[in-house]
C-alpha cells in the first residue's frame, strides 16, 4: 500500500503486520488493503483508514483479502454480492516502489490535492512506457 509523503512524493505507507482470521488448521484471511467506495475516495489517506478499520469498509467499497489455505484445509470464502479476483502465488512476493512487473487491478478513483504540492492528481504516461492514451480502469 502506497501513500503520499508531506512533499508529494509516493511512499510505501506503514502498517500493521496482516492479522489473519479463520478457523485453526484451516489457513487465514486478512485485509491487505481497501477503499470503500467506488470510485474510491485517496484524499486524506481515506484508502489507508479503511484498511486500517477494524471492521472493513462499508460494502460498497472494495477489499484485497489475502487467503491461505492449509493442504486439505477448506477456505473461509463464500458467495456475496461483489466482485472478486483471485491469482494463485507460489513463493514470495517482494513489494517494491522501482520499476517491476506486477499485477495490477484499476479501480476509478475521485481527483484529489497531492498533498504539499497543491497540484491535483492528475494522469500522467511516462516517455517510452509505452501506455496509451485510455483509462485501464475502462478496458
Amino acid at each position: 500500500m502506497t501513500t503520499q509523503h508531506t512533499i508529494g512524493k509516493s511512499i510505501v505507507h506503514s502498517s500493521p503486520p496482516q492479522l489473519y482470521h479463520g478457523p485453526a488448521g484451516a489457513g487465514g484471511m486478512a485485509r491487505s488493503f481497501a477503499v470503500s467506495s467506488i470510485p474510491a475516495v485517496l484524499k486524506d489517506d481515506a484508502d489507508v483508514n479503511a484498511y486500517l478499520s477494524e471492521s472493513g469498509p462499508m460494502s460498497q467499497g472494495a477489499n484485497l483479502v489475502v487467503v491461505n489455505i492449509a493442504p486439505r484445509g477448506q477456505s473461509q470464502m463464500h458467495q456475496t454480492v461483489s466482485i472478486e479476483f483471485s491469482i494463485c502465488v507460489l513463493g514470495i512476493v517482494k513489494m517494491e516502489t522501482e520499476p517491476a512487473r506486477f499485477v495490477a487491478v484499476t479501480l476509478p478513483c475521485e481527483a484529489f490535492e497531492i498533498r504539499g504540492t497543491e497540484e491535483m492528481l492528475a494522469e500522467e504516461r511516462l516517455e517510452g512506457s509505452g501506455a496509451q492514451k485510455y483509462d485501464g480502469s475502462r478496458l
